[in-house]
């Protein structure tokens, strides 16, 4: 195995792309390359298609450790941040986010990635921590797909949440409430920021916000985090049930109040 130290422990981006075109140090070149790598059909490719590759191009021996994240952060954490077991890390931010607190990563020094500008833009939105884009936005999605009831809470506030549950029951149409609710095992603390108790700030939805205007819905969807819990977009429009009913009541009326059988035995008439 390498003797490497933090520094030289790359993070995410990273990964096969540098080193598949980084000049190993002449002391690397005969020792061995620690990956871990997910089960299946990850570690398969790595094994029949990365590893051969990356020996064949750099002298250096690929060993693989299959697991998962929780199983890699633990042996980081038991090993240290001087003495880091792998020599790159492959994982979500989820784990990342944790680890890189700890200090076990530092930036990437992209002058030493000679393709980096061969790379699609999105993996170039990068200040040396990995590339990151902005999340999906659930509320702006139930709002634009046509949601007539759109609320947001946490779990950390059960007494707000069960008045957001209340009101989408008691709403006639599609109810959709984000519930902001933490991993504690993968993500602990990812929601502090709307949590008093954690320190962070519960701002409820504005007073004067008109929860009819689904243009201001959508706006308040996007404020900055943690954004704003409670209602953000009611409208008492007919629902899909009322208006097909509608659609059958105003068919038996032009039908002159014929009985089911009357009206099937007309249809069957028609066959003849």
């Amino acid at each position: 195995m390498m003797n490497m130290n933090r520094r030289q422990l790359l993070a995410g981006m990273g990964s096969l792309a540098a080193a598949s075109v980084i000049s190993l140090p002449a002391r690397a070149q005969s020792k061995t390359l620690v990956v871990p790598t997910l089960g299946g059909a990850w570690e398969q490719f790595w094994r029949s298609t990365l590893a051969p590759a990356f020996t064949a191009k750099s002298g250096a021996a690929v060993t693989l450790d299959a697991g998962n994240g929780r199983v890699w952060s633990a042996n980081l954490r038991a090993a240290g941040a001087e003495n880091p077991p792998y020599s790159i890390l492959m994982t979500n931010e989820a784990f990342a986010s944790s680890l890189r607190k700890e200090g076990f990563f530092e930036k990437l020094d992209l002058t030493k990635l000679s393709n980096y500008n061969d790379l699609y833009p999105l993996a170039k939105k990068t200040d040396g921590w990995g590339a990151v884009d902005r999340p999906i936005n659930p509320m702006k999605q139930a709002i634009s797909a046509g949601a007539s009831f759109v609320a947001r809470a946490t779990h950390t506030n059960p007494n707000h949440l069960l008045q957001m549950m209340e009101a989408a029951m008691d709403h006639d149409g599609f109810s959709v409430i984000e519930c902001l609710s933490e991993c504690i095992e993968f993500y602990e603390g990812a929601f502090d920021a709307s949590n008093p108790r954690k320190g962070g700030v519960f701002n409820t939805v504005p007073a004067d916000h008109d929860v009819t205007n689904e243009e201001a819905a959508y706006k308040l969807a996007g404020s900055a985090w943690p954004g704003y819990f409670g209602i953000f977009y009611k409208n008492n429009r007919p629902t899909k049930n009322a208006l097909e009913a509608k659609i059958n009541l105003d068919s038996r009326a032009k039908l002159g109040g014929m009985k089911d059988w009357q009206i099937l035995q007309k249809n069957f008439d028609r066959l003849k």
